[in-house]
């Protein structure tokens, strides 16, 4: 294996390993906690002002 290679592996593997960390976070979360609740709402805002912009 070439050093590149090895190196973005390693990259791509601690890139995983804070994807799992995050994931872990929000599982504490019960489904109807208020921050479930709110991180929703923000996805859904964020989505949709993507989709939508007058000024473009």
């Amino acid at each position: 294996m070439s050093d590149e290679n090895r190196r973005k592996s390693n990259i791509g593997a601690r890139l995983n390993r804070k994807k799992d960390r995050i994931r872990a976070l929000f599982r504490d979360y019960s489904d109807d906690s208020p921050s479930e609740r709110s991180l929703d709402h923000c996805a859904k805002q964020a989505s949709s002002a993507k989709t939508h912009r007058p000024w473009s």
